[in-house]
């Protein structure tokens, strides 16, 4: 398993934590102003891949 896989693993873990809701079926919700929205595997997903990507963007530009 790489470092990226890993540190993926631990970003969606920690979103997961983040984000649980016990009262939708999903499991998981954004909630704002007392509104949920249900959030699905597929976004975490979505949500990491950006997070990683934005993260090695930023150390690119400092390493440079």
């Amino acid at each position: 398993m790489s470092d990226v896989d890993i540190m993926k693993g631990e970003i969606h873990k920690k979103l997961k934590e983040k984000y649980e809701c016990n009262i939708h079926k999903t499991g998981y919700c954004y909630i704002k102003d007392d509104r949920h929205l249900p959030l699905t595997v597929l976004h975490f997903s979505m949500w990491t891949d950006e997070i990683v990507i934005i993260y090695f963007y930023f150390y690119l530009i400092i390493m440079y």
